[in-house]
């Protein structure tokens, strides 16, 4: 008689859990400034705020934090098309731009390790993404 052996693992639900904390505890709400692409030239040397090292942030969105410059600036910003949006910031150690599987609303700086979603699901996994392919 043929016998079927069957190899069982050990699913370790504690990493799991560990893992999802550290993603829920990484994902904080946050006050935003959203910028249309085409406004940028708009604002001059503000832009930079917007750039990760000469280029585009990761993600298809251009987000910042609010508090990231001073009031004369913020105003450019505005009268460029510039909003002031609810969001979420999160820790972002890996670049995962290049993932197809990622939706859509979130941008990212490689350079300061921190992304922006208008979307606690999409800061969410996002940076679940980032940090699990670090």
């Amino acid at each position: 008689m043929d016998e079927c052996l069957i190899e069982t693992h050990d699913y370790d639900y504690d990493a799991e859990e560990r893992f999802d904390d550290l993603i829920r505890s990484s994902v904080r709400f946050e006050q935003l400034i959203w910028m249309p692409a085409e406004s940028l030239e708009q604002i001059g040397e503000a832009a930079g705020l917007f750039y990760d090292n000469n280029d585009g942030p990761d993600g298809d969105l251009i987000l910042a934090p609010y508090g990231i410059c001073d009031h004369g600036t913020l105003s450019d910003i505005f009268a460029a098309g510039g909003e002031l949006v609810r969001g979420y910031s999160f820790w972002y150690p890996h670049s995962v731009a290049d993932n197809p599987d990622l939706p859509s609303g979130w941008c990212a700086y490689r350079r300061s390790g921190i992304g922006y979603a208008l979307d606690y699901d999409v800061a969410y996994e996002v940076c679940a993404a980032s940090v699990a392919s670090a």
